[in-house]
């Protein structure tokens, strides 16, 4: 340990790992702004292949088992790659091209799921226009910002309803 760290008390070395752990946190999920009109800070960018469907494949069984979360249950999941089952209140697309669609008109609150420009070539449809009003089954990582929660480059996109 260099000496410096070693005169720090516990609370030093817990805040300064603490710090570190923001650090990487934010280096890892990039900084970006839901507002319209506002350029998502972005890096580098990986193409997923995205699936849409009209109807969802009907089960040959009776189980009542699901295989998603709700958006409510999302905040329990952050980090984990899990399917969120959303309906679509509110879209738009900002600056920068990445297409947002909300749970709820008021971007800040609800959970949303972000679709990058670089992402759009994979859907047959826009996904903004032609999404809004629908129930979605969402696949991905589930992360967390601003005090609401999202899914950003999702690995799959399915019609509910």
């Amino acid at each position: 340990m260099r000496s410096w760290i070693k005169q720090l008390d516990n609370g030093q070395r817990f805040y300064l790992f603490a710090v570190l752990i923001l650090l990487v946190t934010v280096s890892a999920y990039g900084l970006r702004s839901h507002a319209p009109n506002s350029v998502a800070a972005r890096t580098a960018t990986t193409t997923v292949p995205l699936t849409t469907t009209t109807k969802p494949v009907p089960s040959t069984t009776t189980s009542t088992i699901h295989s998603y979360i709700s958006a409510a249950q999302s905040s329990n999941f952050v980090g984990d790659v899990k399917t969120v089952r959303v309906h679509i209140a509110y879209t738009f697309t900002d600056s920068a091209g990445t297409e947002f669609l909300d749970q709820y008109t008021d971007y800040t609150s609800g959970f949303v799921v972000a679709i990058y420009s670089s992402d759009l070539s994979n859907f047959t449809v826009d996904p903004a226009s032609a999404l809004q009003g629908d129930t979605l089954d969402v696949t991905g990582q589930i992360a967390q910002y601003n005090g609401y929660f999202e899914i950003l480059d999702p690995t799959s996109i399915q019609v509910v309803s």
